[in-house]
């Protein structure tokens, strides 16, 4: 086994032949980096080499591609998976719009509940006169059903104008009304 002070003797005759071969040599070219590795190898007792950095590196390259192809092949699976789901959201989106009542729909709607208070409102007036005018014989069956219609009457009336409340609300949603 050789000394350090030998390896060092030695070292120094090969950079003396290289740097007598020229500055463009092919073989000065080959050992660059190497003369570093060999004076800290001396000094610290190592055992490194180019081509261990070389392999080392080539590995590390081989790995990082396997890496970048699942990657790459994972980010390819996440947009199909991310285009199927938004073409199932639109799908649903679809579906639900054709559900919705539309400002025009709910304008219609309020109409024929308007029309269908103020139907029952005339009803209404109707049977408070039936009423007034059975009030003398209240034990008569006229004034008994007149008085059981109006009742019946206000109670629809009620109904129609809490529909109309929705309806108005939906509407100032929309910013129709």
């Amino acid at each position: 086994m050789t000394t350090k002070e030998q390896e060092r003797k030695a070292l120094d005759q090969i950079k003396k032949i290289i740097a007598s071969l020229g500055e463009n040599s092919y073989i000065g070219t080959a050992f660059e980096g190497c003369i570093e590795d060999a004076e800290y190898n001396i000094e610290n007792d190592f055992a490194c080499s180019m081509k261990q950095r070389v392999e080392s590196a080539e590995k590390r390259a081989a790995t990082l591609e396997l890496e970048n192809r699942d990657l790459r092949l994972a980010i390819k699976a996440a947009k199909e998976s991310a285009s199927a789901k938004q073409s199932e959201l639109e799908e649903k989106n679809r579906e639900l719009a054709s559900r919705i009542l539309g400002p025009d729909d709910l304008c219609d709607f309020r109409q024929m509940v308007e029309s269908e208070i103020d139907a029952t409102e005339e009803n209404m007036r109707q049977s408070a006169e039936t009423i007034v005018l059975m009030a003398e014989t209240p034990t008569d069956i006229s004034f008994t059903n007149a008085v059981r219609i109006n009742r019946s009457l206000k109670s629809k009336k009620e109904y129609l104008e809490g529909i109309k409340a929705r309806i108005l609300k939906a509407e100032a949603y929309f910013g129709t009304k």
